[in-house]
């Protein structure tokens, strides 16, 4: 009723000997310990890691249900974005750092865009490209053209295909003008133009569509506390996302805000590893070591 190790037995002129008493059912390994005939072994929204297939592979079960990562298409939109490989540009144009940081994104969930187009400010060319991709996507993602300019033609263009708006405009900054639609199955976010606005806008919002469009049981960003290292002023009637970076002391978080936040500027992503939220309800400056919460980026180190 019991069981002694082979490396813990000593065995004596062809004899066992037992140094001490030995409780009934020392090491013995029962029927059913780890899981009982009828159990729910895998509860739906139960994500599929390494464990969890030796899991699977120790019951026999060869095949289950999951759900697969959405179809991804992506529409860049504006007279002046220009391919990042280009080697010179006009004054007046920009390199597109929208389509680099979502395809660098995407990758945390092995997605690879079924397209990355790109559509000057003319509405049969943006019909097109965003027509092509709602065809074939289940996640539409366009960057820029959202806003209220003269050359803001995307939603008037998915309006006119079909796309229904959920909403449009956000009280936060960055990312203000952020829209989101559906049609059918399909689900499309517009994202602003200004390329801070574009990560903000994917962490907060397009990245907790896509795990929950992937059966993911936790959908939106972790959120954490930490200790002001730095002064924040008000949020002046939005919510602010500023870029920070976050350390410990004495076992608990604190965050520096990193300079330059403008919504033109990605130069503040390299040194920062999450986003300080600042609710719109913030009407004074918060001083050093004011709580605030803080969502870490997805791909932060820990």
């Amino acid at each position: 009723d019991a069981v002694i190790p082979q490396e813990e037995a000593l065995v004596e002129r062809g004899a066992l000997r037992v140094d001490g008493p030995l409780r009934a059912g020392t090491n013995v390994r029962r029927a059913a310990e780890d899981c009982r005939k009828g159990e729910k072994a895998l509860a739906a929204g139960t994500l599929i890691q390494p464990g969890v297939v030796a899991l699977l592979a120790a019951l026999g079960v060869n095949w289950i249900e999951v759900r697969r990562p959405p179809r991804v298409a992506i529409v860049v939109t504006g007279n002046e974005v220009r391919r990042p490989t280009a080697r010179s540009l006009p004054d007046w144009a920009v390199r597109d750092s929208h389509a680099a940081f979502l395809l660098a994104a995407l990758q945390e969930f092995r997605i690879r865009p079924l397209l990355v187009s790109y559509a000057r400010d003319r509405v049969s060319d943006i019909r097109r490209r965003i027509a092509r991709a709602l065809d074939r996507a289940d996640l539409v993602i366009v960057t820029g053209g959202v806003s209220v300019g003269e050359r803001d033609l995307v939603r008037p263009v998915l309006s006119a295909l079909g796309v229904r708006t959920v909403f449009w405009g956000v009280a936060q900054r960055p990312g203000k003008p952020l829209y989101f639609g559906i049609r059918g199955n399909v689900a499309v976010f517009g994202l602003p133009g200004n390329p801070a606005s574009t990560i903000v806008c994917y962490c907060e919002y397009v990245r907790p569509a896509i795990r929950g469009m992937m059966g993911y049981r936790r959908c939106y960003p972790e959120e954490w506390s930490a200790r002001l290292a730095t002064p924040i002023r008000p949020a002046g009637g939005r919510t602010r996302f500023l870029r920070g970076r976050l350390t410990v002391h004495g076992g608990a978080w604190t965050v520096s805000v990193i300079r330059r936040q403008a919504s033109h500027m990605l130069g503040a992503f390299v040194g920062s590893d999450c986003l300080i939220v600042v609710p719109a309800r913030v009407r004074r400056p918060l001083d050093v070591r004011s709580e605030v919460r803080v969502h870490p980026f997805p791909w932060r180190k820990s």
